[in-house]
Formats: structure tokens, sequence, C-alpha cells
């Protein structure tokens, strides 16, 4: 397994894909094959670790074996591959633990006891007022495994720009909408870049010296950009995802190669200045259509109102943020509006099924007591979710807003009723 990881991320950087990010593709970062030996692993020997500081068991005398074999003087060996290959040969069970644990710069200060590469100190403790964390532990180390690969990552075809943590979750959401799609041929295509196994010209040009021209323009000096960005062929394209994405040349840097070349998002790239966090609240704006319309601060009438959330597409370029939008109507004329509010979602989750049913919640947080509420959203999801009531939309996406909406409900005894509505019936006429 330690020959195979080694392979994964010294393998000859310009030639063939990156194994390490094919296998977090196929396997997600914590399904990795090695990450799972990791986490295998280290259930086990914390579960051995514990029995011996309490009992001083006799494996005992195996771990002061390892610990022999990989510390001089309270110091770690030689961490060389060498070394650590060499170490590996001569140990087996218990002792290539504390191996591996040496070999992802975890520093020994006891058997019990490890500091990890940010200087955190780890102890292994059968007290149970200080009880051992072990799943975090675990998932330290793993993270330490991951974070050894980005300076091995970064060697390889259109990843220089990788100099933090990969956001595997983020990077991958795509390729997991078209895996539940089964849309195999752009899932390919996909896995092909992200995994760094395209050959473009230029790349056979770099590895191979073997110069070649663009086969679609017939260029013969081209750049890094040009097999996906620059290449006039692309510009007159009709495939809809490289038409909407050509106004991002003006963007291609290279310090985010990674990114525009690869689909490779990295933690420091998810990164908001404070400046531009949503905030938790917002006040809510009402627009009487009719000035002499009286006041429905904090006491709205029952009726007929129609919600909507706004953001998706119409987004700003380089920051999701999402809105929504409440309508009272005359229950005599719905095509009569009498009040109009909006507000901005507040919090950090920013999406549009989140604004769909916010939209309902302040409609329903705002009307009064044992009123009776005619809904209608564009959301089916929103409506699908709430008929299938308050424990399973415990368990849905926007557990917390579900929650808080039946528990208002509840409360002020009202009566809310649901309805589903077509939108955006202008570009789609079949709806």
């Amino acid at each position: 397994m330690e020959q195979n990881r080694s392979s994964c991320g010294q393998c000859s950087f310009s030639k063939g894909r990156c194994r390490y990010s094919a296998l977090c593709i196929s396997y997600g970062q914590t399904g990795h094959p090695f990450v799972r030996a990791i986490r295998e692993l280290f259930v086990l020997w914390f579960k051995l670790i514990i029995p011996i500081i309490e009992n001083k068991a006799p494996i005992e005398k195996h771990i002061h074996k390892a610990w022999a074999l990989i510390t001089q003087d309270g110091t770690p060996k030689n961490g060389s591959q060498i070394a650590l290959a060499n170490s590996l040969n001569k140990s087996t069970g218990i002792i290539s633990h504390i191996i591996i644990l040496t070999s992802l710069n975890w520093k020994p200060i006891n058997y019990n006891e490890w500091r990890d590469p940010e200087d955190n100190v780890w102890t292994i403790s059968h007290d149970p007022e200080h009880p051992c964390p072990i799943m975090t532990i675990i998932k330290e180390i793993i993270t330490s495994y991951h974070k050894i690969h980005v300076g091995n990552i970064n060697k390889h075809y259109n990843s220089e720009s990788i100099t933090t943590p990969i956001a595997w979750k983020e990077t991958l959401a795509y390729y997991h909408t078209l895996k539940k799609k089964k849309k195999w041929s752009e899932l390919a295509i996909l896995e092909t870049v992200q995994a760094g196994a395209m050959w473009p010209a230029d790349r056979v040009a770099h590895t191979l010296g073997k110069h070649t021209s663009c086969p679609f323009c017939h260029e013969h000096n081209i750049d890094k950009w040009h097999a996906m960005w620059t290449c006039p062929h692309l510009a007159q394209s009709e495939d809809e995802d490289i038409k909407n994405s050509q106004h991002l040349i003006s963007s291609l840097k290279d310090e985010h190669i990674a990114y525009f070349n690869r689909g490779i998002l990295c933690e420091h790239q998810l990164t908001i200045p404070e400046h531009n966090h949503p905030l938790e609240e917002y006040p809510l704006s009402i627009v009487k259509s009719n000035p002499e319309l009286p006041d429905i601060d904090f006491s709205w009438p029952s009726g007929l109102y129609f919600g909507d959330g706004s953001g998706g597409i119409h987004n700003h370029d380089n920051i999701r943020r999402c809105g929504i939008g409440i309508t009272h109507v005359d229950n005599n004329s719905p095509h009569r509006p009498l009040y109009n509010m909006s507000m901005p979602l507040p919090g950090r989750i920013q999406t549009v099924p989140r604004a769909e049913l916010m939209a309902v919640l302040v409609t329903v947080t705002n009307i009064e007591y044992f009123g009776t509420i005619d809904f209608f959203t564009d959301s089916e999801i929103t409506k699908s979710t709430y008929y299938k009531g308050k424990k399973r939309a415990k368990h849905a996406n926007n557990a917390d807003l579900w929650t808080e909406l039946f528990q208002i409900i509840e409360t002020k005894n009202i009566d809310l009723r649901l309805y589903w509505m077509p939108s955006h019936t202008a570009d789609n006429p079949e709806k």
C-alpha cells in the first residue's frame, strides 16, 4: 500500500494522468484507498493502545520495539523515502502504524502522545474526564496525508497553482451531478480533464518534444490556454457551455490555472472576505400598492400569497447571493397585488431552494395568529417536502428552516396550504 501511495503521489509528473487526483475523483477524498487504509489501521491501533495504557498488557513490548526502530534519543530517524521503505520492510502489524505516522510528519513524544505537523499535541488517554478523541485524531492524520500530496500534485500538468488543500467537495459537485443524471459521456470528459489526462498540443510539445499545431485552427505557436479557452474555433462553437463561459477568458491567470484548465478548486479560493459575508439578519422591505392600505409591519392578513427565491444564473459572476420576494394579492382579484415584500437571503448558505423556503417561512412568521395562508411557489421540492410532514422535513435540505417553520405553524395555529405553479413559461412554453 505504501508503494502504491508513493507511485500515486510521485509518478512522472509531466506524463500521464495524476493518479492521486484520479483516485480522489473516483472514490472521493474520504474513500481514497490509502485514506481508508489509514482509517481502518488507526481505529484498530487506538483500540489496542487504551487497554495497553490501562493494564500494561504484554503487547507493550512490541510498542517499545517499534519505538526503538523509528526513534533515536526521542528523535525520529531519517524520514526519507528509502529509510521509510526499509523500516516498513522490517516491521509488521502494530509497528507499521507508528511508521505511517512518522511518514505523515507526526512526531512522537511518547507512544501514546504525538505532535502533529501544526505543533498540536494529541494524547491517547483512558481518563473518562479527558477521553481520547479517536475519530478527531484520525481525521487530522488523514488531513496530513492530503496536505503532503499538495506538494506533489502541483508538479503535474496544469496544477502549478495548487498551493493549499483541494476543496474536493466543491470540486466534485458537478461531477456528482452528472453521475446522478447518468450523463456518462460528459462525466468521462470531466473526469479526464480533472485527472490531468488531456494531451493538447502544448503538452505534447513540452513533454515529448514533438511540436505540433492545433488540429482545429492549425496555429503553431500555442500556449497552455489555447486548447481550453483561446482557440478561435471555440469562439465559433454552438455548444451552450462553451458560449456561456467565453466571457471568462479575460479572467485567465496563471495563479488559477488548475481552476480554469482542470476544474480544481483549492480551499483558499473559497474564502470570502469578511466585508462580503451575507448578514445573519436583513430588514424586510414592504411596499404598498396603494398608500391608503393599512400598514402590516408585524401582522399580515390571511389570504393569498405568492413567493419566489432568486439567484442561480442571475448571480454576480464571482459571488453567489440570493433574495426572496413575496406578494400578497387580493383574494377576489389575484392579478391585483396589495403588498410587495422583499429582502436578501440571510446567512452564509446562499442557494435558490433555501430562498424559496425562506419566502414561506417569512410569510408564516409575520402572518396573524390563527391565520390561513394559500401560498403559491414555483419550487416543487418545497411543496412536496412540506406535505411529507414534519418528521421527514427535519431530515431534508435546509432542515433548520423546516424545523422553525413547523414550530411557528404549531405555535400560531396557522393553516398553511402550499401550491406549486410553473414559472419561466416564456422561456419554456411546454411548462
